[in-house]
């Protein structure tokens, strides 16, 4: 993908400080990067064998399936792949 559908939307981590910029969230998303968002799920944990025991106090996850524009290879993830 090369560039953005019409029918999604960007999402940008701000930074406060001009030395945060770049850095990584714990998530491993950089700071002050755009993120398209592709797809925004709600989905039950006890869906999901695996997932009882890691998120038994939260019963609902939200989940976002995000593209980083600069980004080109594929993988199981990727956007419009099965996984999602």
């Amino acid at each position: 993908m090369t560039s953005s559908p019409e029918d999604n939307f960007a999402y940008k981590f701000r930074v406060e400080h001009a030395d945060e910029m770049g850095s990584t969230t714990s998530d491993g998303l950089l700071r002050g990067h755009a993120y398209q968002v592709v797809c925004a799920r709600e989905v039950a944990s006890t869906d999901v064998p695996s997932w009882q025991e890691l998120f038994r106090n939260r019963p609902q996850l939200r989940m976002l399936c995000l593209r980083n524009p600069w980004h080109h290879q594929a993988s199981a993830w990727t956007g419009m792949l099965g996984h999602w």
